[in-house]
């Protein structure tokens, strides 16, 4: 996005409905806050019994990166929100556009392996030797995202204020290699959400042959297999919504400044719950399985 063509008139605070969108991020950032800290507690407190399995080592890896997109919101974009600026410093805009991206990425990678890994789990025939080694997976995984992040940091990307949308908007300068770069990125983002996708419908159906006709009594929601359904469709319907607003914010640079802040307040909206619904989706998940 190019700066200089945003000026500071007619800023979107002036919108009637301002308030309004500012104390519902609040309380959804209030309510992450709160999941994600119970998951992490929970983590810590059966660390024992649930480490033996390293589906646990890579759920934990997915909340250490939902848990910072969480304290993202809350330090950067909630203050943001209130005080109607943001960050005026260089230092400032880069460090937030590091941590972000890390976020971002690292749930992305995690959510990933946790789909595979859980396959490879349900799968009786076979089992990935590679999941059985929790140091490796946590040193590639966390390695390869600290690698896309300081590229992306190395080339020059930052964060950038525009004051129209009061919201701050991923830039990077305008050269061959860094579109190039920036078009892997998205290929990649869009490749691990397919990958990712196919893992959670090969788990589905594995789940549902190996079980067989369900009992009578039982009923479907308890059954393993729909709570994989109802996680699959919750998480892929915001990613596809998280796409869909990535892919038209570039469209709208000469709009008007409501329209900004709407698309860009829907897309943080948005990458909010996906950091909400991981751990969500897991402690619910795993109090249906109890039933």
């Amino acid at each position: 996005y190019p700066g200089d063509s945003y000026e500071d008139a007619g800023m979107v605070q002036k919108c009637a409905s301002y308030t309004f969108f500012v104390i519902v991020h609040i309380i959804l950032v209030v309510l992450s806050l709160v999941i994600n800290g119970t998951m992490q507690a929970v983590l810590i407190a059966m660390r024992k019994k649930l480490f033996e399995s390293t589906f646990y080592i890579v759920v934990a890896g997915l909340m250490f990166f939902t848990t910072l997109k969480t304290i993202i919101q809350a330090v950067f974009i909630v203050p943001q929100y209130i005080k109607e600026t943001g960050y005026h410093t260089y230092i400032s805009h880069k460090r937030f556009f590091i941590i972000d991206t890390l976020a971002d990425y690292g749930i992305l990678i995690f959510s990933t392996v946790m789909a595979a890994n859980r396959c490879s789990m349900f799968c009786l025939s076979t089992h990935c030797p590679f999941f059985s080694r929790v140091k490796l997976i946590l040193f590639v995984h966390f390695s390869f995202v600290i690698i896309i992040v300081a590229i992306l940091a190395g080339i020059g990307c930052t964060k950038e204020f525009l004051p129209l949308a009061n919201a701050h908007v991923d830039v990077c300068p305008d050269t061959a290699a860094t579109i190039t770069f920036q078009q892997l990125l998205v290929s990649v983002y869009y490749i691990a959400c397919a990958v990712s996708c196919g893992f959670y419908i090969a788990t589905y159906w594995m789940i549902r042959y190996q079980r067989g006709v369900l009992m009578k009594k039982e009923r479907n929601r308890r059954g393993p297999e729909t709570v994989i359904l109802k996680q699959a469709i919750i998480i892929f319907g915001l990613y596809l919504i998280y796409i869909a607003l990535s892919k038209g914010l570039p469209n709208l640079v000469n709009d008007s400044g409501e329209i900004q802040f709407l698309l860009n307040y829907a897309l943080n909206f948005v990458a909010l719950l996906i950091s909400t619904a991981f751990p969500g989706l897991l402690l619910i998940s795993s109090m249906e399985m109890r039933r």
